[in-house]
């Protein structure tokens, strides 16, 4: 009798701890989805005037500051235009100024002021539209990042409109991932996760920022968007990787 009154709390014990074991494996579970990070902040740099390229210091890769020139064209024959148009504001300046005179004394009307007036408003506007133009001369850096794609060349004539550089930041990284339509029980913005990138042996801490207002019909999925917490340095835009999320018990 004394056996099975030692042997009844030993499986009362061993009966709580399964449970609770249970309970644990039930509160760590994990739903695993591929994902593919992506850069926050990415741009495609355009030509918006066409001369020729006399300085490019960056090549495909390297990195750099905001601020920093990134593609300097030709501007010789801009610059001249600015010279003369800026010559032509001062003489139209000189007219007002003389018309405003003889008006004074009589000597001109009301009518030649105001058209004097209206000649240097033109000369103005022309100076304002060449200075926008030798701005476009020099392209800068709108963030610190790295050269992705460098199509052109020194010494090229690219076209208006024509792409010069991809630029990417890898500051900030976001993580794309398609998720089934069912995970919308659990899954909510805030919500962590963890990224392994196929290419590194790294673990990269993130959470949930925006989930698409829309189902797929089809394929009855949906988009997640993650943002990275942890230091990115290791991980490059494009790369795809495996996104674990921890998962609430039932």
């Amino acid at each position: 009798m004394r056996r099975f009154a030692i042997v009844r709390p030993l499986v009362a014990a061993l009966s709580v701890a399964s449970l609770a074991t249970g309970a644990v494996a039930q509160t760590v579970e994990a739903a695993t989805a591929r994902g593919l990070a992506r850069a926050v902040h990415e741009a495609t740099l355009s030509a918006e005037l066409s001369a020729r390229i006399v300085r490019l210091p960056f090549r495909d890769g390297d990195a750099f500051r905001r601020g920093e020139l990134l593609v300097e064209f030709d501007c010789d024959r801009p610059t001249a235009e600015w010279r003369a148009a800026e010559a032509e504001r001062a003489g139209a300046q000189t007219s007002l100024d003389n018309s405003r005179r003889l008006a004074e004394y009589r000597a001109a009307g009301a009518h030649d002021v105001l058209m004097a007036r209206a000649v240097l408003d033109k000369a103005a506007a022309n100076v304002e539209v060449l200075s926008v133009r030798l701005r476009q001369c020099r392209l800068t850096a709108p963030f610190d990042g790295r050269i992705a794609d460098l199509p052109v060349r020194e010494h090229e004539m690219p076209q208006a409109g024509q792409p010069l550089m991809r630029i990417v930041s890898q500051a900030r990284l976001e993580v794309d991932l398609i998720a089934p339509a069912r995970w919308l029980s659990w899954l909510k913005p805030g919500q962590p996760f963890v990224f392994r990138p196929d290419e590194a042996a790294t673990r990269l801490e993130g959470r949930i920022v925006r989930i698409s207002g829309a189902v797929e019909p089809v394929s009855q999925t949906i988009r997640v968007v993650g943002e990275l917490t942890s230091p990115t340095a290791d991980v490059l835009p494009g790369q795809a990787g495996e996104v674990t999320l921890p998962r609430p018990g039932t």
